[in-house]
């Protein structure tokens, strides 16, 4: 499983270089939803989801982040 940060906006993911992507690979593994959900939170990001991706994405699970100063 890894942990990603998703825009709910766009569908990208927040990537290793500090971008967004489109690509799973290139995302960043937060390795857990609460280093993700403080990531988050510490940048100001918006309209973001914490992904729980697993090899089959039927098993995904997502979590939407409300605007700052409400994780």
């Amino acid at each position: 499983m890894r942990v990603l940060l998703r825009n709910t906006q766009t569908g990208r993911l927040f990537g290793n270089s500090g971008q967004w992507t489109e690509s799973m690979k290139e995302a960043q593994d937060f390795s857990s939803a609460s280093r993700a959900i403080t990531f988050a939170s510490d940048r100001g990001f918006t309209e973001v989801e914490v992904l729980l991706s697993f090899d089959d994405p039927r098993y995904d699970i997502r979590f939407p982040l409300k605007s700052r100063g409400h994780f």
